[in-house]
């Protein structure tokens, strides 16, 4: 869905040549693949370091562990956020910046994260 939004971007701004459509779909396509192959090989190979943090402002005074600076990789975040919550008993969500993406665990639940991840061989800091 994200490449076709960005191809239908791409051809919106030239529509006078077919040809130049089409270039701009195989070059956006490329980018899209040469990134995702970059997140997957960070994720298969662990070449990454979660972050946590406890955050209580402006929360109405409930704490929230958040793990910050993982894989902008959907799936991933998915996978790894329905993994904590079922683990941990509790509420979360994910969501993606530019770059990075986060995982926001609801109550202090570092130290059971901490062994969730030490069994899935990711590295961390902040604890």
């Amino acid at each position: 869905e994200m490449i076709e939004a960005g191809v239908s971007l791409l051809c919106a701004f030239d529509t006078t040549f077919e040809g130049e459509k089409i270039w701009a779909e195989r070059i956006f396509r490329e980018m899209w693949a040469e990134k995702t192959r970059t997140v997957q090989g960070q994720i298969e190979k662990n070449q990454f370091c979660a972050v946590f943090r406890i955050e209580k402002n402006g929360r109405g005074g409930k704490t929230v562990t958040v793990i910050d600076q993982l894989p902008n990789s959907d799936d991933f975040l998915k996978n790894l956020t329905k993994e904590l919550k079922a683990k941990c008993g509790v509420g979360g969500s994910y969501h993606r910046d530019n770059s990075k993406g986060c995982i926001e665990i609801q109550g202090d639940k570092r130290e059971a994260v901490k062994k969730i991840f030490d069994t899935k061989n990711i590295k961390y800091k902040g604890v």
